[in-house]
């Protein structure tokens, strides 16, 4: 197996490591602390993963897979900081490093649309990933907003 093998055949492991994080949280009965992006993410994402590595395998798709493992990478330490730290004055920095885990997410995402048309008009790829890409794109963006209105209005009722 080569090293484009064994890196695909990896991230599709760690997708189903994921997918099972949202399976525990729904059946801890966590469901406020899940989203529809969840859902969404986490159970197509090793559809993906698993359409590249075992059905189309292609090497231009390792750049994608480099870039979310990336992504993921930061954003699990962030969330993996201690809750204690998260009090007091420390949660306005808290809600700025959420800002910015998002921003890394818009990012990513727009990297994914933006490689996955290089990739299909001159590589012949599937447009899945394009269309995949966007929507989550577009998703995050709302996300984001809504997010940064939500802050807005708690800041001006603190006040």
């Amino acid at each position: 197996m080569n090293c484009y093998c064994m890196a695909l055949l990896m991230f599709w492991v760690s997708k189903l490591y994921e997918l099972l994080d949202v399976v525990f949280m729904i059946l801890q009965q966590q469901a406020k602390r899940i989203t529809f992006i969840n859902i969404f993410y986490r159970g197509t994402l090793p559809l993906i993963a698993y359409w590249a590595y075992f059905i189309d395998p292609h090497p231009i798709t390792v750049p994608i897979l480099a870039i979310n493992a990336a992504v993921h990478t930061f954003n699990y330490l962030y969330y993996f900081q201690p809750q204690a730290v998260l009090s007091g004055v420390i949660k306005r920095a808290h809600s700025t490093q959420t800002r910015n885990v998002l921003l890394i997410e818009i990012i990513q995402f727009f990297l994914m649309s933006a490689y996955g048309i290089y990739s299909w008009l001159y590589h012949g790829v599937c447009i899945y990933i394009i269309v995949y890409a966007a929507y989550l794109l577009v998703y995050y963006i709302h996300y984001y907003y809504s997010y940064m209105q939500y802050m807005k209005s708690k800041q001006q009722h603190a006040s």
